[in-house]
């Protein structure tokens, strides 16, 4: 029996899946299954009376322990099926409310859901994270985030991602990453996949749109609980050893600069972490101007062609840059903090900081631009700033041009 005709389908949809079915309990037969699956996924895909038929069948459990559990092998005979099967659950649950019963039928058979999931075949990897994102999305995000083995599945939906760049496996991670809940779940990863996240997380908060993504609030407290912990000991040793670490360390000081514009985190009311990415500055800043490599400026640029590495690779690279960024922004249109940089002599400080530096890219920029918030509404803040050029800062300097600055 075939059935290929889209007309027949429309018309007689529900009495053909019958005559299959039974046919297929009386003569087992891979082919006539495939059909079966193809039409289910046809049905589901194009009507949505038939979804909400379908969702109610018991004929959804027989399906998914026959082909999920009694017939994956891996052959390719066995992921047609698997493939077709993912394909109909997939658009079946994509609008209906009510689809707790595929949620759980596919959760009692998880670890083979995985192998699917984690599949070398691109497309049975595909659809099996297209089958989950229309389960949990939405309102039923709490379904995944509460799964005992969450660490385990995200860190598979990741390599999902990297070896299959599979888009509904990232849509799934996307979410995940908004819900507060999620924060709890984030130590545990391996350090690869919380890099995989903080990267994301960057993207998304560096978007054109990127004021639809707000960093959920538990998350920013683990952040800043992080940062704080290693500015302290980067402060006292100018020193950090752990390349995978430091890199952690700076997609986070670029989230939290990203998240202290947005009033809602208050972040800029964080006095603390505010002094202690001044005085962890300066040290570096000192550490330097001693030649501590790391935390010397190189602005040798002729020197490092065809030796990137010695600075790209380096724990401390773009710190400096990424501190007078967060700085800069935790200032913005904020007296108290404001002050608080110029009592800590930030000023002077950033001043100095200013001229191009091969560790630090584009580390003036944010220099003009910190000193631009800083400077906003701020006479006394502005009287330092004369006051430097009287002593040291050229009065043709391109930092105090940059910010429309002329002092006689």
């Amino acid at each position: 029996m075939v059935v290929s005709s889209q007309q027949r389908i429309d018309s007689n949809g529900f009495d053909v899946v019958v005559q299959l079915v039974t046919y297929l309990e009386e003569n087992p037969n891979r082919s006539v299954l495939n059909e079966l699956l193809a039409l289910l996924r046809n049905l589901a895909a194009t009507s949505r009376r038939s979804r909400a038929t379908l969702i109610k069948s018991p004929l959804n459990e027989a399906l998914i322990q026959k082909v999920v559990v009694e017939n994956f092998a891996g052959s390719e005979a066995s992921l047609m099926s698997c493939r077709r099967l993912l394909q109909y659950l997939g658009n079946l649950v994509g609008d209906v409310d009510d689809n707790l019963v595929i949620w759980e039928a596919l959760l009692a058979r998880e670890k083979i859901f995985k192998k699917m999931l984690g599949c070398d075949d691109q497309k049975t990897s595909l659809y099996s994270a297209f089958t989950l994102i229309n389960l949990v999305r939405g309102e039923n995000l709490p379904r995944l985030l509460n799964l005992p083995d969450l660490v385990e599945l995200l860190e598979l939906l990741i390599s999902t991602v990297l070896r299959h760049e599979n888009e509904w496996s990232l849509l799934i991670l996307e979410n995940v990453i908004t819900s507060d809940r999620f924060a709890a779940t984030f130590e545990p990863l391996s350090m690869s996949s919380k890099q995989f996240l903080l990267d994301l997380m960057c993207e998304k908060a560096s978007h054109s749109d990127s004021s639809a993504f707000h960093v959920p609030k538990e998350f920013v407290k683990l952040f800043v609980r992080h940062v704080k912990t290693h500015l302290d000991r980067i402060r006292i040793e100018c020193a950090y050893k752990d390349l995978v670490g430091g890199v952690l360390l700076l997609k986070m000081i670029t989230i939290l600069a990203h998240v202290s514009l947005d009033h809602k985190h208050a972040l800029g009311h964080d006095i603390e972490l505010l002094v202690m990415c001044i005085e962890c500055l300066k040290a570096l800043h000192a550490a330097g101007k001693k030649g501590k490599e790391g935390c010397d400026t190189r602005s040798d640029f002729d020197a490092l062609v065809g030796n990137k590495a010695e600075i790209y690779e380096h724990p401390l690279f773009s710190l400096k840059r990424d501190l007078v960024r967060l700085i800069g922004n935790m200032s913005h249109k904020n007296k108290l903090n404001q002050d608080t940089v110029r009592e800590l002599q930030g000023l002077e400080l950033l001043c100095d900081l200013s001229p191009l530096d091969a560790r630090n890219p584009g580390i003036t920029q944010w220099v003009i631009l910190a000193l631009r918030n800083l400077l906003e509404n701020n006479s006394e803040n502005q009287k330092v700033i004369a006051a430097l050029t009287q002593i040291s800062v050229p009065k043709d300097s391109p930092v105090l041009k940059e910010l429309g600055l002329q002092f006689t």
